[in-house]
């Protein structure tokens, strides 16, 4: 007779319910099975039924049931009614067996010594094929067909993923439950939108966090829910990953959940308006910190009247001094030890109070009372004061306002010196402190502007360095949000490398904030001033927003954005950590352990009042996080420390599937192409002349010491000439430059006569390197076009009088800088000047004395390294104001043309912005200062309102730059360094990205996309990058794209370009470039003086291939 079972809940405290696998089975023969009357009740399977199972099964997993069975490690089920019908053979198919675990009856044992269950084979193969889903658990074969891959127990492939793939497998927030739906906290008063689906799910997670936190299991274990109520009236058990063995949640020690975490959505995925939403829904709540042996009850000025000793500031410790010792190690002197009296005789020591005198007790009245209790339970908001009598309003002022007494750590020991014990006064409040880059500032005062209700937050920004910050009783009682960069946050930390020991006197220290927000809070993995002071604040709750919690998480998001839609690839073998996988390891440790304090890791010296110098200690139990995630693949091939980073991430993280969010949330078409142009014969031959100079570096080192580009310490070098070759494939010129290969010329010559002066399996490299240069060289165009330094621009214009009389090369081809000279001096004698003629010789004029001006010039040098400052084009405010209206060409006068420039990739890259900016606003990035200062100058030349983002330019400028941008019409381009432009920053304005050069990192090219796809963009965003063809710029797309399809780890994309084998070894074997026997110009035109809008020009896709 088979033993019966409930269906919903279990009260069966021997088993715990797992969750469900399919078995297929055909029909048997008529069976002697001996059943109870057939019925919608479970019963469970012993051996002779799971034999029988097994001689009909369709798979391999009822002999795997069986064995766990016959070692007593689990227990399974089937229906009674179904299993009658399969054994009449009228049922086939597939049949949901429910899978019980049988427990530990022991203790959870320490960590050495702990066994490995003998069904631990078996376990690893049912245990990804079991369904946990609840609505599986109770279906019946007969009315459901559940697939168990849907709600598996664990990812079977998990020990094949690397620490990136381990983050994109993070599963979204679940559906919001019922009862926060009840309390309107996914509509929080004073939200002006709508929050899309997934943004509700994350913000119910977030709630759920700070209001319901829960509790969680030893991190040895994995904390795993069961698919219905267990005995103990929960649902949870626990589960051991090295071992296999399970244990009920009443066996196991637990540790309250931390009210935190990190919000980590993808980039553009609205985590500041979710931020805002949770601001708002608990708006009413105020800080209650937990009061330990060193923290006093909360009270008030107003309540240290009352005659209760609890609300009076009383030293916890003042019970304790039973004892005088003097000896060393706490041992009495023997002069002591005879002299002693006995305890009972010692009298209590008085404590010392925080004011120096104690307020005299006075009446107690019940308004008094109502008013201390309204303090300390809600934010006493101006909304809230109007509502409450007058008789309760009158007494809520400062003295009402509630606060915590701080102490010092208790003393292990107590000597016969007096201590001098001062309280430090915490100030409870409603606020929330939010720590965002100085980027961002203006980002997030625009985001509570546009989703909240005018006057409802009550916001002090912080962003200057030397601002000063209001007392700690104005912090936590007159605003809901204090806004505040990060420098200006790490200032209060101290100047020295060493938290300042007055750390206390700050106003940021004497208020127990209600929540802790730091934006771009990937900063806190490391161990700054900043960071320390994080861990010191008075905070409940800790959260960090960020997109990209370490750098291989960073990868993990940007393969997404950067991917074709054919997924991101995985790996096909066992791996163990890599470097940097463990380097971002310990940078997880840095986010989880010592900024949200997770217990049991997370160490007491962190609570130590000011314990200045224990941050750089690691506490007693740091160390564990290595063993819990550090370790590699057991003997059993599984890998543990991947199950409990999983577990722990999927608790503490909050994020939503990229492809979760864009089933609910489209983006417009995200369009990229490759624009491949073909370089000029000048072009080719400054390319080639720098890669002949590689060549005879690698000749004449030999490719070792410290003479080599390519040798292990000469990476600084190594970088600037990488930053030439680059500079080579946009424009390459200067004197200087033309003087260091003149002189390599005559030393590779001098070498070359020696009979030792070459190695000889270097020779051919350098015969070849020195025709290369001796053809450039001896090319009069050349030497003048790389002497000449400056971009040229080809003019037109009917009278070249005019145009020679500005050229001090004497040609139709002007620089910028002579171009805009002639301009300016076009304005002003056009407003003097009202003949043709007469107008025209006061041009040529001006012309001649320009020239007489810069005649004893020297030619500007191109260096082509990246300046330290960057300015902006040389004019009175000229990115905000309004553009001068352009005065109308006198009769018979004709205006300048111009046609082209010297740059073949500035000309495509300037044919695209003209051809985008009268319907579209343009993003160009680039790593280099240099192309987008050419681009700066073009833009002027061709009057389109552009506005600079680099490094370099203060901070506020910048701001302003970004806010000019997005809200006013008139500016159309905008400028920015790739390195600092694409973090945060909400640009869903502009649809038009332009890469100027390919990107090697993953990262910081998604970055820059995300800028503009993102929501908000209603318009398709176009994404081009120029690609010079034949040169290492084509190399870096192949070589990307080829990393992609390998499944690279997303760690590993953050190298540098030159720290790839593959490129290094491209690199270090110069490739010359061949001139095209025919090249198609891409040309453009402008006028100079006249009204640029009453002139077309030719499309860029007509001109480009595009891949």
């Amino acid at each position: 007779m088979l033993e019966a079972c409930s269906v919903s809940s279990w009260d069966d405290n021997d088993t715990i319910p797992l969750g469900v696998v399919t078995v297929h089975v055909r029909p048997p023969s008529p069976s002697t099975v001996e059943l109870d009357t057939p019925g919608t009740r479970w019963q469970y399977l012993d051996m002779d039924v799971l034999h029988q199972l097994e001689a009909h099964e369709q798979g391999c997993i009822v002999p795997i049931l069986r064995s766990l069975v016959e070692k007593r490690a689990a227990k399974v089920a089937l229906e009674q009614d179904v299993f009658a019908l399969w054994v009449a053979g009228m049922y086939q198919g597939s049949l949901h067996v429910r899978v019980f675990a049988v427990p530990e009856s022991t203790p959870l044992p320490p960590p050495r010594e702990r066994q490995v269950s003998e069904a631990a084979y078996e376990w690893t193969k049912i245990l990804p094929k079991t369904c946990t889903d609840a609505a599986a658990w109770h279906a019946m074969s007969r009315d459901m067909d559940t697939n168990g891959n849907d709600w598996p127990f664990w990812q079977e492939d998990a020990r094949y993923w690397t620490l990136a793939e381990l983050y994109r497998q993070l599963p979204s927030p679940p559906i919001v439950l019922s009862y926060m739906h009840g309390k309107s906290l996914l509509a929080p008063a004073g939200l002006r939108c709508t929050l899309y689906a997934y943004q509700e799910r994350s913000l119910a997670k977030l709630l759920q966090r700070e209001l319901w936190p829960g509790t969680y299991t030893n991190p040895y274990l994995l904390s795993c829910e069961s698919p219905c109520v267990l005995p103990h009236g929960d649902n949870m058990y626990a589960f051991d990953p090295e071992c296999f063995t399970f244990y009920r949640w009443p066996d196991i020690p637990v540790y309250p959940d931390v009210r935190g975490g990190i919000l980590c959505d993808e980039m553009g995925a609205g985590k500041t308006l979710v931020c805002l939403a949770l601001i708002l829904a608990t708006l009413e709540q105020i800080s209650s910190p937990d009061h330990d042996s060193i923290m006093s009850c909360t009270t008030s000025e107003m309540a240290m009247q009352f005659p209760d000793e609890k609300y009076q500031d009383n030293d916890p410790a003042a019970g304790m001094m039973g004892r005088i010792v003097t000896a060393p190690f706490g041992a009495p002197s023997p002069g002591e030890r005879l002299g002693r009296r006995p305890i009972t005789h010692i009298p209590k020591s008085e404590s010392p109070t925080f004011h120096r005198s104690r307020p005299m007790a006075g009446s107690v009245s019940l308004a008094k009372i109502a008013a201390h209790r309204l303090r300390t339970t809600n934010a006493c908001r101006p909304d809230l004061l109007d509502t409450l009598p007058s008789q309760i309003r009158a007494i809520l002022g400062k003295d009402s306002a509630p606060f915590g007494l701080l102490w010092p750590p208790l003393p292990h020991r107590v000597s016969r010196v007096n201590h001098n014990r001062t309280p430090l006064r915490v100030y409870l409040t409603c606020a929330t402190l939010v720590l965002v880059p100085p980027t961002l500032i203006m980002q997030w005062l625009d985001e509570m502007e546009k989703h909240c209700e005018p006057q409802l937050l009550r916001v002090l920004c912080i962003s200057d360095i030397g601002s000063e910050i209001p007392a700690a009783s104005q912090l936590s009682q007159d605003y809901d949000v204090v806004l505040m960069t990060h420098a200006r946050f790490g200032k209060e930390a101290g100047d020295d490398q060493s938290i300042r020991s007055d750390l206390d006197k700050s106003p940021l220290m004497q208020v127990y904030w209600k929540r802790l927000i730091i934006d771009e809070g990937d900063m806190v993995a490391g161990d700054s001033l900043l960071v320390r002071l994080c861990t010191y604040l008075h905070v409940e709750r800790r959260w960090i927003v960020t997109g990209t919690p370490t750098q291989a998480l960073v990868g993990a998001s940007a393969l997404h954005v950067v991917g074709d839609g054919s997924g991101v690839p995985t790996h096909t073998k066992e791996m163990n950590w890599s470097a940097s996988d463990r380097k971002n390891l310990d940078k997880l440790k840095h986010l989880l352990v010592r900024f949200l304090r997770l217990q049991p890791m997370y160490g007491s010296h962190l609570n130590t009042h000011l314990a200045t110098n224990a941050s750089n200690l690691p506490s007693f139990k740091e160390r564990d996080w290595i063993t819990l995630m550090g370790s590699g693949i057991n003997d059993m091939g599984e890998w543990p420390a991947k199950r409990r980073l999983y577990n722990m991430l999927s608790r503490l993280m909050v994020r939503n599937r990229a492809k979760d969010v864009e089933h609910e949330c489209p983006l417009p078409p995200l369009e990229r192409r490759i624009v491949s142009l073909s370089m000029s014969s000048l072009e080719c031959m400054t390319y080639n002349v720098l890669q002949s100079l590689i060549m005879l570096n690698a000749a004449l080192s030999q490719e070792k010491d410290k003479d080599y580009f390519f040798h292990t310490g000469n990476k600084k070098t190594l970088a600037s000439v990488m930053e030439n070759v680059a500079m080579a494939c946009f424009h390459f010129a200067g004197f200087e430059f033309l003087r260091q290969v003149q002189r390599a010329h005559d030393h590779i010559l001098q070498q070359l006569n020696k009979p030792h002066g070459v190695a000889e399996q270097f020779k051919q490299e350098a015969v070849e390197a020195l025709y290369q240069i001796s053809a450039a060289l001896q090319d009069q165009t050349w030497r003048e076009h790389v002497q000449q330094g400056d971009v040229l621009y080809k003019a037109e214009h009917p009278e070249e009088r005019l145009l020679l009389s500005w050229s001090r090369r004497g040609s139709i081809w002007l620089t910028s800088e002579e171009l805009l000279f002639l301009r300016n001096e076009y304005h002003k004698k056009s407003a003097h000047v009202l003949d043709a003629r007469g107008l025209f010789e006061e041009l040529l004029r001006c012309g001649a004395q320009y020239k007489h001006r810069k005649t004893g010039c020297t030619v500007s040098s191109a260096t082509h390294r990246s300046p330290k400052t960057i300015s902006t084009p040389k004019r009175n405010e000229p990115f905000l104001s309004e553009p001068s209206r352009v005065p109308a060409l006198p009769a018979a006068f004709d205006d300048v043309l111009v046609h082209t420039s010297t740059s073949t990739k500035l000309n495509g890259i300037l044919q695209e912005i003209l051809e985008a900016v009268p319907g579209e606003k343009v993003l160009v990035f680039s790593t280099l200062h240099q192309v987008l200062n050419e681009i700066a100058k073009a833009l002027e030349l061709c009057r389109v309102p552009f506005l600079f983002y680099v490094s370099g330019m203060p901070q506020h400028l910048r701001n302003t730059y970004v806010n000019a941008f997005t809200h006013e019409s008139q500016f159309r381009c905008l400028l920015m360094s790739t390195a600092i432009g694409g973090s945060g920053l909400d640009l869903h304005c502009a649809s038009r990205i332009i890469l100027t050069e390919p990107i090697w990192q993953w990262d910081l090219e998604s970055q820059a996309v995300k800028r503009a796809w993102r929501i908000g963009q209603t318009r398709r965003v176009l994404v081009s990058t120029y690609v010079m063809r034949h040169t290492y710029e084509e190399r870096v797309i192949e070589r990307k794209k080829a990393r992609f399809l390998n499944g690279t780890d997303a760690a590993e994309q953050l190298q540098t370009l030159t720290d790839d084998p593959d490129m290094r070894e491209f690199l270090a074997r110069p490739h010359l470039v061949q001139a095209p026997s025919k090249k198609r110009e891409i040309t453009w035109t402008r006028p100079l003086l006249g009204d640029p809008a009453k002139l077309s020009f030719v499309h860029a896709s007509k001109r480009a291939r595009h891949t």
